[in-house]
């Protein structure tokens, strides 16, 4: 989701994208019986748009995948840290959030910069944007190119990429 006043107004027209096709609860009562798949109970990690589960194993992704095609529901997965899974709406993802905001407030991509460490990063790591990934990153992401790799974790990480890049 994208949201305006710290969280106060929803942008509306993005909200109406990403819910096309998307349905939440048949997505939890899909995955609801699945051994090795839990919900997250973080007041945070259940949004309107996402669906946040821990997976106990490796086997749990193939089950969960099988569930959710043969529910026939489109669906993007993003599996992060081995074990953090998120369903989100097939059209919706952090890179397309920020591309929509990008075009709606005419901001050219080089105004852009992103920075993440994990696989639910990658959809604005690989995009049109000046991007960081801090030390501290998944291996997964280590196929990226273009973007500055911070020798520093964390927050030090973006800092170091933001000097690099030119702001600070």
């Amino acid at each position: 989701e994208i949201q305006y006043d710290g969280g106060v107004r929803f942008d509306e027209e993005w909200r109406a994208h990403i819910d096309r096709s998307w349905e939440r609860k048949a997505i939890v009562d899909a995955l609801a019986d699945i051994e090795g798949v839990r919900l997250q109970s973080h007041p945070l990690a259940q949004r309107p748009h996402k669906v946040s589960y821990t997976l106990s194993d490796g086997g749990a992704m193939a089950a969960v995948k099988r569930a959710l095609d043969r529910s026939k529901i489109p669906y993007r997965a993003i599996l992060s840290h081995g074990h953090y899974l998120d369903i989100l709406p097939i059209r919706a993802s952090k890179g397309l959030a920020i591309e929509h905001v990008a075009k709606k407030w005419g901001m050219g991509e080089g105004t852009i910069i992103v920075a993440g460490d994990s696989e639910n990063d990658r959809s604005m790591l690989e995009g049109p944007f000046l991007s960081i990934v801090v030390a501290n990153h998944e291996e997964s992401l280590e196929d990226l190119s273009g973007c500055y790799w911070a020798k520093t974790p964390s927050a030090a990480g973006i800092i170091e990429g933001l000097a690099w890049w030119g702001v600070l």
